[in-house]
């Protein structure tokens, strides 16, 4: 899990605890064919940003309902809880309570890890925030209630939104369901099954709506049934030493320019030196060279152009005629247009809670295994097209993103923050068959022609020209100072 300071759960448990585990699912009949519905994100997704993971606010659920840094909110749950129970004209919570500890077993079930704790403990939890739960929802799905009113909300809204959207804290939707069906029974005591059918479509609509207002991207239906649903080649060594030189301040300066101007400038300096100076740089340039040397074929076999990049920038697909257009849907609209050269994308609308967002949806969806991972796929899609603020640009003209952030970097940053959260742990998707199309006509394009046989013939060969060049201007440097002390040209007359 992404949190170890939680009471309620132990992912590591001693023989003891584990027999005890094994008595307690016998005893409460566990099915262990249950399929969970709330996971706990794995390290290898949450460590990059482990508080992405994490309730800040308001905790719901077992995971992390009785860490110490989220009791301020509990008057606030209490206080939703009887707004609910009056509003939704519910029996006596200690009635509900009961109800839903004789669906203990279940609940368990629908929880990745064993929960330490006991019957009462659990079930007063799940009716509490249950009922919070539901107050929300009702609050948001009424146009004349504003969910901000509640206190809270007051404090940081932002937080509560990103909260109830983190995939280790959710209640299972049956809880839900099996409190609603209570508004039913309380004016008739014979439960149909055309109630059940209207309750499963009220609940539908509330989570519906929620999801709907709550996503950055549109979403064609969210189903209660369904989870919603690159080192540089040449790098100079700075030599330490008590009294810095001319030639040391001269390289030091040196280190940020280019190759050829550092060429240029060395040779300059090379023979307006005294010869003392002249060895120091032959030594600095020998050092540098004697950790070029070895690593050489690594640099020619590595090209710094070749970056793993799925798809080109949105600034690149416009230069050579690719059309960004918005697609009217999901993300399962993205699609090309081979004949008009235009990429359908989705609107998204970018705020404070979108990476919180975005980081949960991508983890629930590899943790899950539903499916392809179409959303991860999309994430990977925007983060190639996105490098640069024009590249930002273009897309806020075709109307695909709305930044509401502070900056242009940071939609680069968010991106790139999930895509180092899920490393190389994607597969294939819908989108691939897009995405391969895009490509295909890009590189067909003359421009990009041109630009990958420039690639192939000049900059490959680059990287062997330049140690080339290096070990020349050395045995130059060399021949140079060997001729000022041996006086060369007297030799060459007295020949």
């Amino acid at each position: 899990m992404s949190s170890s300071s939680t009471s309620i759960i132990n992912p590591s448990l001693s023989e003891e605890e584990w027999v005890k585990h094994i008595r307690d699912a016998l005893h409460h009949g566990i099915d262990i064919e249950n399929p969970v519905s709330v996971h706990c994100v794995p390290e290898s997704i949450s460590s990059a940003k482990p508080e992405a993971y994490v309730p800040h606010h308001v905790a719901l659920g077992p995971y992390h309902h009785l860490r110490p840094q989220l009791y301020q909110t509990e008057h606030p749950k209490l206080a939703a809880a009887r707004r609910a129970q009056a509003a939704l004209k519910l029996p006596a919570f200690d009635r509900t309570a009961g109800l839903l500890q004789a669906e203990e077993a279940k609940i368990r079930a629908s929880y990745q890890l064993h929960l330490e704790v006991g019957t009462d403990t659990l079930k007063w939890i799940m009716t509490i925030d249950s009922l919070f739960l539901l107050d929300l929802l009702y609050r948001y799905k009424s146009p004349n209630i504003g969910i901000k009113e509640d206190s809270i909300w007051d404090d940081d809204p932002d937080s509560t939104v990103k909260d109830v959207m983190m995939v280790e804290n959710q209640i299972p939707t049956f809880v839900l369901r099996e409190i609603m069906l209570q508004i039913e029974n309380s004016a008739n005591e014979v439960r149909e099954n055309e109630e059940d059918e209207s309750i499963d479509r009220k609940l539908g609509e509330m989570l519906t709506r929620f999801c709907k207002g709550m996503s950055p991207l549109g979403l064609e239906m969210c189903l209660p049934s369904q989870a919603i649903q690159r080192a540089s080649f040449f790098r100079l060594i700075d030599m330490a030493s008590t009294q810095t030189s001319k030639v040391t301040k001269a390289w030091n300066k040196l280190s940020k320019c280019s190759f050829m101007k550092k060429l240029k400038v060395l040779i300059k300096l090379f023979f307006n030196m005294e010869l003392k100076e002249r060895i120091e740089l032959i030594f600095k340039i020998i050092q540098v060279a004697m950790q070029l040397i070895p690593r050489c074929s690594e640099y020619l076999s590595n090209d710094p152009f070749q970056e793993i990049v799925m798809i080109p920038t949105a600034s690149k697909l416009r230069n050579v005629g690719i059309k960004l257009s918005l697609a009217t849907g999901g993300i399962k609209t993205i699609a090309f247009d081979k004949r008009t050269a235009t990429l359908k994308l989705p609107h998204i609308d970018l705020d404070a809670t979108t990476e919180v967002l975005l980081r949960n949806l991508v983890a629930y969806e590899m943790i899950s295994q539903r499916g392809s991972l179409i959303l991860t796929r999309y994430t990977e899609l925007m983060y190639g097209i996105i490098d640069t603020s024009e590249d930002l640009k273009l897309l806020r003209e075709a109307s695909i993103v709305l930044n509401r952030l502070n900056s242009d970097n940071k939609v680069v940053e968010l991106f790139n923050g999930v895509i180092k959260s899920i490393g190389s742990k994607s597969t294939a998707s819908e989108l691939d068959e897009t995405i391969r199309d895009v490509n295909e006509y890009y590189n067909s394009t003359r421009k990009v022609k041109a630009y990958n046989l420039m690639r192939k013939y000049v900059y490959s060969s680059w990287k062997f020209l330049t140690v080339v060049a290096t070990v020349v201007l050395i045995l130059l440097m060399v021949l140079e100072t060997s001729c000022s002390i041996l006086s060369c040209p007297r030799l060459i007359n007295k020949a």
